[in-house]
C-alpha cells in the first residue's frame, strides 16, 4: 500500500469534525446568552410588578390622605402635628404587597398639607412623592390636591 501526498482519503472526515466543534463551541455559547436573557427577563417581570404595586399603593394613599381625620391623633394625615402620619397597606391581585409611609413637610402656619409619602415592597423603596393637599380651599368635600414630584426609585432603592 503506497500513500501519496496528495491523496484525499480521510479529509472529509476531519472537514466534519471540525464543523461539529465549531457549530458545538457556538450553540453552547448561544444556550449561555439565552440563559442569561431568561434571567434577566424574569428579574424585569418582578421588578415591574412591584412597581406596579408600588404605583397603585402610592395613588390610594394619597387618596385615603385626602379624608380628614384619617390618624389616630384626629387630624388629617400629613397635617402639622399629625403622629403617626399614616401607613397604608396595598396587596394587588399578583400578591405583591406594598406599604406607603409619609412624612410631613407642613409647618404650624402653613394653611395647606403638604406630605412626603414612600412605597415600599418589601423593605425597598421603589417610589417617592411630595404632595400637596390644598385644605384651605376644601370647602366642605375633599381638598384639592397636587402632587409636586413623583420619583421612581433606583433598584437598590436609594431615592434622589
Amino acid at each position: 500500500m503506497t500513500t501519496k501526498l496528495n491523496d484525499e482519503d480521510g479529509q472529509a472526515l476531519i472537514l466534519a469534525l471540525a464543523f461539529l466543534v465549531f457549530f458545538g463551541l457556538v450553540i453552547a455559547a448561544m444556550l449561555g446568552f439565552a440563559t442569561t436573557n431568561l434571567l434577566a427577563t424574569q428579574r424585569l417581570g418582578e421588578d415591574r410588578a412591584a412597581r406596579y404595586a408600588a404605583d397603585s399603593a402610592m395613588d390610594g394613599a394619597i387618596q385615603y390622605a385626602r379624608t380628614p381625620g384619617g390618624t389616630p391623633s384626629g387630624l388629617s394625615a400629613g397635617a402639622y402635628g399629625a403622629v403617626p402620619c399614616i401607613t397604608f397597606s396595598y396587596t394587588d391581585p399578583a400578591g405583591v404587597a406594598a406599604t406607603v409611609t409619609c412624612k410631613s413637610l407642613a409647618n404650624p402656619t402653613d394653611l395647606d398639607r403638604k406630605v412626603q409619602f414612600t412605597a415600599s415592597v418589601g423593605t425597598v423603596p421603589k417610589i417617592q412623592a411630595t404632595v400637596l393637599f390644598h385644605d384651605s380651599t376644601s370647602g366642605s368635600g375633599p381638598p384639592a390636591v397636587d402632587v409636586l414630584s413623583w420619583t421612581v426609585c433606583q433598584i437598590n432603592g436609594a431615592c434622589p
